[in-house]
């Protein structure tokens, strides 16, 4: 069973309310292993650990509660995430797949929240604007679907469970870290394609962390 570890709770950034509670899980439980030795989530960005910084974009968007999903080095990443008002959740299991993290973050959401945003740890380019795009897609929508922004040909992240289906979803057998969701399950699934490429950017390899490194001028 995954355990659960409240964080200490700070004071959450203004934003405008959606009207919909809004959940997002952060999946920061990988091994990093494209990166070699180096734990990809603790690396520098904008000064911070790349995991606290994803973390805090999250919180400065419409999202109103935060799941961080940890399993590798967990002790470490929960240093990081540390002041930051959101909770974490050790998947003890998070060898075993992505798919386990996700169900660890959804068995761990108080109530019943009409979206949950499923992030990954491993795309600083995003910004709180992106999650908000998201965010308001899927509540326009007119029947609940799992919400993929695209760029392009691109399958993007993060995705938007509705928060009502997460179950059934879950022991429907859907792989949502799958690249082949879309056309795996169409009938579930709705497109939407994305204004900029921060969806579409994550850092896996050393080379690519470079390269968003020297993006920014360091």
């Amino acid at each position: 069973m995954p355990s659960t570890t409240d964080l200490t709770m700070a004071s959450r950034p203004e934003s405008e309310p959606t009207g919909a509670q809004i959940t997002a899980i952060l999946l920061a439980a990988g091994q990093s292993t494209r990166m070699g030795a180096r734990n990809k989530l603790l690396l520098d960005v904008g000064g911070q650990p790349m995991v606290r910084h994803v973390a805090e974009t999250l919180l400065a968007s419409h999202v109103d509660a935060v799941i961080a999903v940890l399993g590798h080095e967990h002790t470490a990443a929960a240093e990081a995430l540390g002041g930051l008002p959101l909770r974490t959740v050790v998947n003890r299991d998070h060898a075993s797949g992505q798919m386990s993290s996700v169900r660890a973050g959804i068995q761990a959401i108080d109530g019943d929240p009409a979206a949950i945003v499923v992030a990954l740890a491993d795309q600083p380019a995003l910004e709180p604007a992106d999650i908000d795009f998201l965010i308001d897609a899927f509540l326009a929508l007119q029947e609940p679907k799992i919400l993929v922004p695209v760029r392009g040909r691109q399958r993007g992240n993060p995705i938007v469970l509705p928060g009502a289906e997460r179950h059934r979803l879950l022991d429907g057998g859907f792989n949502f870290g799958c690249r082949n969701l879309i056309e795996r399950h169409p009938e579930a699934v709705f497109k939407i394609e994305v204004p900029n490429p921060h969806y579409v950017q994550d850092i896996d390899t050393p080379a690519a962390y470079d390269t968003w490194m020297q993006s920014l001028g360091r």
